[in-house]
């Protein structure tokens, strides 16, 4: 997961979910779900070592599993969110998320 470098993972739901999810809520926060994450070669690259995979993985895999919705040949994982409120918020480890609403 690191070559992906998340702020928030979130466990629980079906495979590549994420596109059809538009807002998730926590017991202090909402977070609206805005724009799929198109991924980058970074991806390819041992976080510990430095080194490149030579077969281009995970990323063209990915990519043949996953292109970014819209017609973008890159490979897309996770969603870009906004809190949809301006207090500050802490989410940590372990606290939940539900899903509560989804694009048609």
């Amino acid at each position: 997961m690191n070559r992906f470098r998340p702020n928030i993972v979130v466990r629980g739901l079906p495979a590549f979910a994420e596109h059809s999810a538009s807002l998730l809520q926590g017991d202090d926060c909402e977070l609206q779900l805005r724009y799929p994450c198109e991924r980058c070669v970074v991806t390819t690259i041992d976080q510990d070592t430095g080194v490149k995979n030579p077969a281009f993985e995970p990323y063209r895999s990915l990519a043949g599993l996953n292109p970014t919705p819209g017609g973008s040949s890159k490979p897309a994982f996770g969603q870009n969110a906004t809190l949809t409120h301006a207090e500050p918020v802490t989410v940590g480890v372990g606290d939940r998320l539900s899903l509560v609403q989804t694009v048609n």
